[in-house]
């Protein structure tokens, strides 16, 4: 995607999620031009966030997760809600809040 998206535009170009994207994007054209370090969050498919630190980098954390509000555990030792973490996470927030419009659970 990558590859194809720089030969047809022919410019540099860069994958990311959208949150992080968004965080970066914001730091530096939008609100947050002159905030660092920067936390944002986006509420759209599920809750995400990004962290801009003062070089205006994006913080990726140990393993690339950091900022990711929706895989924070809200239940230590409760029910799983991310059916394909749910040896690593446990009642997350995506997934909570997920099963609680949806009534099903949602898979991270």
């Amino acid at each position: 995607m990558v590859d194809r998206a720089k030969k047809a535009f022919g410019v540099p170009v860069i994958m990311d999620n959208d949150a992080n994207v968004g965080a970066l994007g914001e730091a530096i054209y939008g609100a947050g031009r002159d905030a660092r370090p920067l936390f944002y969050m986006t509420l759209s498919t599920g809750i995400g966030g990004g962290i801009v630190l003062d070089d205006s980098t994006v913080y990726r954390g140990a393993d690339s997760y950091a900022g990711e509000l929706g895989h924070i555990t809200l239940k230590p030792g409760g029910r799983s809600a991310c059916a394909d973490r749910a040896d690593v996470l446990s009642g997350c927030a995506a997934g909570c809040g997920w099963r609680g419009i949806t009534g099903r659970r949602r898979k991270c």
